[in-house]
């Protein structure tokens, strides 16, 4: 690993361990986390906590993850574009998705 990398590893912990720090501190959180029933419940934060943009965060939801060997993977799949942008409705045939027009 390059000393780079090495330091921005270290660094990123510190900085993850201070966020969870001041998270139990301000929320009462303790280590739920290890309990093992909430995995629908952490892909849901996961994915609003990705929303709000603190990588740290994000961070933290995917080591509780990893530490149970859980996927990510969001619970309902996000819609498949057809093409330039359009997104087929769940119950339309792939044979009349090709002939929408996008409305202007």
């Amino acid at each position: 690993m390059s000393k780079h990398t090495d330091d921005l590893v270290d660094r990123f912990a510190v900085a993850l361990k201070e966020k969870l720090a001041a998270a139990e501190q301000k929320y009462g959180y303790d280590d739920t986390w290890r309990e093992d029933d909430w995995r629908d419940d952490l892909v849901e934060k996961l994915q609003e906590h990705v929303l709000k943009g603190d990588p740290r965060d994000v961070a933290a939801y995917c080591a509780f993850a990893w530490h149970h060997g859980w996927s990510v993977a969001p619970l309902t799949p996000a819609p498949r574009p057809v093409r330039e942008g359009l997104v087929r409705p769940k119950n339309m045939p792939r044979s009349l998705a090709r002939h929408r027009r996008p409305h202007p």
